[in-house]
């Protein structure tokens, strides 16, 4: 097991308990770890020396951390830590610059995101649902490479103007937080075909959204709006499903 030329190791669901075993963490030429549904309590600061690695994942264990050395598997395109129970994310995840998806949802825990998230420039896909994320950081807007956005299921009360800036975005996931509005900057999103907003405490809806000429699906029930504006008219005769609750009128 210590051979260094061993590209992928596999152990999904075999009870493994707290640790690793230390030989792991010295294969230096290994490229993909999987080692979901086992007890894992830490990841040690030694996965920092794998790094060939590119794609790592601990999902469904029981970690609240990470070390600050997961900064230095810059080979690293594929994260996945879904159903863990996170609390936190070090600074030094910005340090991943090859990283095209990074799933930290499912955790429930994760109050907060580091700023550092921003420098994740080739990033792809950010999953960071079922959270308690209270708030996201502007940095987030120098994603020009994110296509799908998931911050769904927290407790989102706003969100930095700075979302305007993803203009590779197609799908962008807001629903079940506690959203009281949404920055007119979201107009900006022209490549963006799905927005999920159902299921907040909207009272408005800027009248940008009619600029999202390549959206397919807009979500909008469960808020307490009375009208939407009138480029949902125009969306919908544009093709856009848009989905409202019984009684929400459309402006003229």
């Amino acid at each position: 097991m210590v051979d260094g030329g061993v590209a992928e190791l596999e152990l999904d669901e075999v009870s493994l308990t707290r640790a690793v075993p230390a030989e792991v963490w010295r294969l230096s030429a290994m490229r993909k770890l999987s080692l979901p549904k086992n007890q894992l309590t830490c990841v040690p600061a030694e996965i920092g020396q794998l790094t060939s690695l590119e794609m790592l994942n601990l999902n469904y264990n029981q970690l609240t951390s990470l070390p600050a050395e997961v900064g230095q598997l810059t080979a690293l395109k594929e994260l996945s830590l879904y159903g863990n129970q996170l609390t936190s994310v070090p600074a030094e995840i910005g340090q991943l610059a090859s990283l095209t998806e990074l799933n930290l949802g499912g955790g429930k825990q994760l109050t907060s995101v580091p700023a550092e998230v921003g420098q994740l420039t080739s990033l792809e896909r950010l999953w960071l649902h079922d959270n308690r994320l209270t708030s996201v950081p502007a940095e987030i807007g120098q994603l020009a490479s994110l296509r799908e956005l998931w911050l769904n299921y927290n407790q989102l009360t706003s969100v930095p103007a700075e979302i305007g800036q993803l203009r590779s975005l197609r799908w962008l996931f807001l629903n079940d937080n506690r959203l009281t509005s949404v920055p007119a900057d979201i107009g900006q999103l022209t490549s963006l075909e799905g927005l999920w907003l159902h299921a907040n405490q909207l009272t408005s809806v800027p009248a940008e959204i009619g600029q999202l000429t390549s959206l397919e699906k807009l979500y909008l029930g469960d808020n307490r709006l009375t009208s939407v504006p009138a480029a949902i008219r125009e969306l919908r005769a544009a093709g856009c499903h848009a989905e409202l609750d019984n009684g929400v009128t459309v402006d003229e």
